[in-house]
C-alpha cells in the first residue's frame, strides 16, 4: 500500500510502501511514468549503476537496499526499481530548514552527523567508491532507541574508481561540489572531502562557508584567493569581502570543539585537490582527525556568579587541581574558594579522581561553580558587572534600527537577534538550575551540621555529668583528708591540696568554655535553619519553571525570523532590523529585573553556605576540644586517686606498732570481743588475715612505684 511520496527528481520518484500484514515500510525509487522514453543511454546506465552499487553495500550509515518484495513493481531490466529501508525522520535539509536551527544544529547532533557521515564516507572510499553528491538532502534520518541514525542515500552520482583514481564527468549539486569538479578538471575522492567540509560548516553555523548569498559562479574566484587558514568568506555590511579562519561564535557548538573543527576544516576545504585531506607525507588524515574530534572529552563549567559557561577539553591525565587552575584563570576565583557541584549536588573535592567523579553524570549538563567566600558587593553592583555577550550584528542594529539592509544581512540580523535571546534564556535556565543545585547541596550540609550540633550537645552533657561526679568525689576526698588532718598522727600535703583545687578550677573553666561554644553553635545552627527554610519557600527555589515572559520573548524573536524568511525580499515593506531590535530591548529590560531577583536569592544562599562552612569548621574544632576535656577529666581523676593511694601508703609505712605486735605485712584486722574461736579456727583466721595483708602491701608497693615515676611535683609529706 502506497502511503506517501518522499521526493521526486527529473526522472525518478520515491514513495513509501507499507505491508498491510507485517506493517513493514520500505521506500521505492522508481522511474517516472514515461521517463523511460526520454532517458538517454547514459542516464539509464547511471540509474542501473546506482541500483547495482546500493545492493552491494552493507553499512549502518548507508541506507540499506534489498530485493523488491513480491507484489511491488520490480521495474525493467535497464531501469530496475530500487527498494530501500524507510527512514521516517526525513532528510538533513529539513532539519537545517527549521527556524530554530538558523544558527546551526545543537552540538550533540553535530557530532552524531559527523560520526555517521564520516563512517559512511570512509566505508565508500575503502571500497573505492566516490559519492560525488554529498549534501544535506542526501543524508536521511532514522530514529533508533538511543538516537537518530544518519544515513547516506542517492548514490546516483557515485562512481567506482579505476586504477588511475581519476574522473572527469561533471556531477553533483553546484553549491557543494569541489572547485576542480566545478571547473571541469580531473578529480579524485578528495571531492568528497570538500563537500564534507561544506556540510560540516553548515550544520555548525547554519550556513555554507563561502559567500552563501552568492551563486557558485560569483564566489569561486574569491575562494581561489583564500589562504589555507581561511575557512569562511562573508560579505560585510559595507559590501567588502571578509575572510575568516574561525567558525562564527553565534552557534550551538562550544569553543574547544569549534577549535578542533576549524583545524579539520582547513584540511577538508583546501583549494588544492592534490593535497586536500592529506598530511605533508601524502597520507589521508581526514578520518583520523575526525576521530580525534569525536573522542575528545569536553566538560562544561557554569559560573553562576558570572552567568557564563566555560568549556575545558580534558584527558585521562587531567587532575582536579589542573582543572581548578584553568577555572581560576578564566573566572578569577581562587581554587580554595571553589565550590564545584555536579548536577546531583555532589561537590568535586581536590583529592577526588576527576574521571571517576564524572562517570555516570549526564555530559550535557554542566558542573556548577560557586564561591565559598561571603558576597561583598551589593546585588545591584554585581548585576551590572555580569557579562553580556551581544553579537556584533545585534550591536549594529541596536545603534541604528532604521538602516535598510539587503536580504542576506536582514535575515542574518534577525537570526543573530534570536540567537542572542535564546542563548541568554538558556543561561537563565542554567542559573535557576544552579540555584536549585546549590540549595540541594546546602540542605545536605545543613542536615550534617544539625546532626553534629546535636552530637556535640550530647557529648557536652555527658562531660558535664562526669565533671559533676568528679567534683562530688573530690569534695568527699577533701572532707576525709581534712578529718584525718585533725588527728594526732596525721599526714598532710599543702601542695597536693593546691594541685587538686587547681585541677578543679582548670576543669571548670574549660567545661564552661566548651559549653558556651556548644550553645553558640546551636544558636547559629537555628539561624541557618531559619534562613534555609525561607529560601526553600522563595519563588525561585520553590519552582524550576523559567519566567514565562522570557520564553514568550524568545518565541517572538524566532517567529519574527520565521516570518521574515517566508517573505521574498522583493515583497517586503520593511527592510530594517527595527522589529527584532524592539524585541531585544524588551528582553534586556526584563533580564535586568530577573537577574536582580536571582542574585538577591543567590547571595542569601551563599551567605548560608559561608555560615555552614564556618559552623562545620567550628564543630570539628569543638569536637576535638570536647575529646580533650573528656580525657582531662579522666586524667585529673586518676591523678587524685593516685594521690589518695600515696597518702594511704605513707600512712601504713609510718603507723606506730607495738613491739610485740606482728609486722605490718602480717597485722590482723582485730577480733570482735563477742566471738570466741578455737585454736584451729584462730590459726586459720590469722593465716587468712596474713594473706590479705600481704596482698594489700603488694598493691601499695606497686602504687608507690607508679607515683615515683609519675613526676608529681609535691612538697615532702609532713608527718606529725
Amino acid at each position: 500500500m502506497a502511503e506517501a511520496q518522499l521526493g521526486t527528481g527529473g526522472f525518478g520518484i520515491v514513495q513509501v510502501w507499507t505491508n498491510k500484514v507485517t506493517k513493514q515500510s520500505v521506500a521505492l525509487k522508481r522511474c517516472k511514468f514515461g521517463s523511460d522514453v526520454s532517458l538517454t543511454t547514459r542516464h539509464k546506465a547511471q540509474w542501473s549503476q546506482e541500483c547495482d552499487i546500493m545492493l552491494r553495500l552493507d553499512h549502518a550509515n548507508v541506507v540499506k537496499c534489498m530485493v523488491t518484495p513480491d507484489g511491488l513493481d520490480p521495474g525493467t531490466e535497464d531501469l530496475p526499481t530500487l527498494c530501500m529501508e524507510y527512514c521516517s525522520a526525513g532528510d538533513l535539509r529539513r532539519s537545517l530548514n527549521k527556524s530554530d536551527n538558523c544558527r546551526g544544529l545543537p552540538e550533540a547532533e553535530v557530532l552524531a552527523i559527523l560520526n555517521d557521515t564520516g563512517m559512511a564516507l570512509a566505508y565508500l572510499h575503502n571500497r573505492r567508491i566516490m559519492h560525488r553528491d554529498l549534501k544535506p538532502e542526501n543524508i536521511v534520518l532514522k530514529p533508533s532507541e538511543s538516537r537518530i541514525i544518519y544515513k547516506l542515500i542517492d548514490l546516483g552520482y557515485a562512481k567506482e574508481l579505476g586504477v588511475s583514481s581519476m574522473a572527469q564527468s561533471f556531477v553533483g549539486t553546484l553549491q557543494y561540489v569541489a572547485p576542480e569538479l566545478f571547473l571541469g578538471h580531473d578529480y579524485t575522492r578528495s571531492v568528497d572531502y570538500w563537500s564534507l567540509g561544506l556540510l560540516c560548516h553548515e550544520i555548525v553555523t547554519g550556513q555554507r562557508p563561502f559567500l552563501p548569498n552568492m551563486s557558485p559562479g560569483k564566489w569561486i574566484d574569491h575562494v581561489e584567493n583564500k589562504k589555507y587558514e581561511d575557512i569562511s568568506i562573508e560579505q560585510a555590511l559595507d559590501g567588502s569581502i571578509v575572510f575568516s579562519g574561525h567558525l562564527a561564535v553565534e552557534s550551538q557548538v562550544c569553543r574547544p570543539l569549534a577549535a578542533k573543527i576549524e583545524v579539520w576544516l582547513r584540511c577538508l576545504i583546501d583549494w588544492r585537490p592534490d593535497v586536500r585531506g592529506k598530511d605533508s607525507n601524502g597520507k589521508v588524515i581526514v578520518f583520523d582527525q575526525l576521530q580525534e574530534i569525536l573522542i575528545q572529552k569536553i566538560i562544561c563549567v557554569f559560573s553562576v556568579l558570572q552567568s557564563r559557561k566555560f568549556y575545558y577539553a580534558i584527558t585521562e591525565e587531567t587532575t582536579v587541581s589542573h582543572l581548578q587552575s584553568l577555572i581560576t584563570k578564566d573566572t578569577g576565583i581562587r581554587p580554595d574558594s571553589h565550590l564545584l557541584l555536579s548536577s546531583r549536588a555532589t561537590p568535586l573535592l581536590p583529592h577526588y579522581n576527576l574521571h571517576q567523579f564524572l562517570e555516570g553524570l549526564d555530559p550535557a549538563r554542566p558542573l556548577y561553580l560557586f564561591t565559598r567566600q561571603q558576597p561583598r558587593n551589593r546585588v545591584s553592583d554585581h548585576v551590572r558587572g555580569v557579562d553580556l555577550r551581544i553579537p556584533v550584528l545585534v550591536q549594529s542594529f541596536l545603534k541604528d534600527t532604521r538602516k535598510n539592509l539587503e536580504d542576506y544581512h536582514q535575515k542574518k540580523m534577525f537570526s543573530h537577534g534570536y540567537h542572542f535571546i535564546s542563548q541568554e534564556v538558556d543561561l537563565y535556565r542554567s542559573l535557576i538550575t544552579g540555584l536549585h543545585t546549590l540549595l540541594l547541596y546546602l540542605l545536605g550540609q545543613n542536615k550534617g551540621v544539625n546532626k553534629s550540633s546535636q552530637a556535640l550537645k550530647s557529648n557536652c552533657d555527658k562531660i558535664e555529668a562526669r565533671h559533676e561526679l568528679f567534683r562530688e568525689s573530690m569534695h568527699h576526698d577533701l572532707t576525709k583528708y581534712q578529718a584525718q588532718a585533725q588527728r594526732k598522727d596525721r599526714i598532710t600535703s599543702k601542695r597536693m591540696v593546691e594541685a587538686w583545687m587547681k585541677a578543679e578550677a582548670d576543669l571548670s573553666a574549660k567545661i564552661e568554655e566548651v559549653s558556651t561554644r556548644v550553645t553558640l553553635i546551636a544558636d547559629n545552627t537555628k539561624k541557618v535553619n531559619l534562613c534555609m527554610l525561607q529560601s526553600q519557600k522563595s519563588k525561585l527555589c520553590s519552582s524550576s519553571a523559567v519566567d514565562t515572559s522570557l520564553e514568550e520573548i524568545e518565541k517572538k524573536s524566532l517567529k519574527l525570523y520565521d516570518n521574515l524568511r517566508r517573505v521574498k525580499a522583493s515583497a517586503r515593506t520593511d527592510c530594517t532590523a527595527k522589529d527584532i531590535a524592539q524585541v531585544v530591548v524588551k528582553f534586556l529590560k526584563k533580564r535586568d529585573s530577573l537577574l536582580q531577583e536571582f542574585y538577591t536569592e543567590l547571595f542569601q544562599l551563599l551567605e548560608c553556605n559561608f555560615e555552614l562552612d564556618d559552623l562545620m569548621s567550628g564543630e570539628q574544632m569543638l569536637e576535638n576540644d570536647l575529646n580533650e576535656v573528656n580525657v582531662l577529666v579522666s586524667k585529673y581523676q586518676q591523678r587524685r586517686q593516685n594521690d589518695v593511694w600515696t597518702l594511704l601508703a605513707e600512712a601504713i609505712k609510718y603507723t606506730p606498732r607495738d613491739p610485740q605486735s606482728p609486722p605490718v605485712n602480717s597485722l590482723s584486722f582485730g577480733q570482735s570481743p563477742t566471738i570466741k574461736l578455737s585454736t584451729d579456727e584462730s590459726e586459720k583466721v590469722q593465716q587468712e588475715n596474713q594473706s590479705l595483708r600481704i596482698a594489700f602491701q603488694q598493691t601499695l608497693d606497686e602504687t608507690l612505684t607508679q607515683v615515683e615515676s609519675s613526676k608529681l611535683n609535691w612538697d615532702a609529706l609532713k608527718l606529725q
